[in-house]
């Protein structure tokens, strides 16, 4: 961890020190908004109190999680999302969205891509796809994939409790949105999120999510 290497010695060199206490200081913001997401899902799923959707550009919260996910060597990350699209949402549960359906794809995919992407769709809405190029979902799984404590038949997954997918539904749920799947086993995987669109007139003014 950067705890672990600043404590070995690189606390003595300053860009050293630096780079890592940036990173701590990322991932301290990360699980702050992760709390905050966790939060709000937890009273949506109660109904004492409804997400707060605001204006929010997508680009920002696509890169900063492409730059903070960690793939095997060789995997290329992609940012597809032109800078003007934006989702009427809440910031810390879109955030968790795309950091789990991303940091999945990572986990699953030893070679090729991974591209986080989003676009208009259809209807006032807006349209956030994870792609990879990993060993896939095979058919008999694909309809499981979202619930809890779900972690498939792939005897060598021993990471993780089931949980990840299972947050995105509901968080996508208590945003108005769907949540879906294609994929082909050793061919690859794309999830499809698809959100309320802001109003063209506010999406100048959205918010810049995912920098913290």
């Amino acid at each position: 961890s950067s705890v672990e290497v600043l404590q070995s010695g690189a606390k003595e060199i300053p860009e050293d020190r630096d780079r890592f206490l940036g990173h701590i200081e990322r991932e301290a913001a990360r699980l702050s908004r992760l709390a905050r997401a966790l939060l709000v899902l937890a009273r949506a799923q109660t109904n004492q109190e409804r997400p707060m959707l605001k204006p929010i550009r997508l680009l920002p919260i696509l890169s900063d999680v492409a730059a903070g996910l960690q793939v095997a060597d060789g995997i290329t990350i992609e940012v597809d999302c032109p800078p003007d699209i934006a989702a009427l949402s809440d910031p810390d549960l879109v955030e968790q969205t795309v950091v789990n359906l991303a940091a999945n794809a990572a986990k699953h995919t030893q070679e090729g891509s991974i591209v986080l992407a989003a676009r208009e769709g259809h209807g006032k809405r807006v349209v956030i796809e994870i792609r990879d190029t990993g060993s896939g979902i095979p058919s008999r799984e694909q309809e499981r994939v979202f619930d809890r404590f779900f972690r498939g038949d792939d005897p060598g997954d021993v990471e993780g409790f089931g949980l990840g997918l299972a947050i995105v539904r509901q968080s996508v749920r208590a945003l108005g949105g769907k949540v879906s799947v294609r994929s082909r086993t050793d061919v690859g995987t794309t999830v499809e999120v698809m959100l309320p669109a802001a109003d063209p007139t506010d999406s100048a003014q959205a918010e810049l999510a995912g920098t913290a």
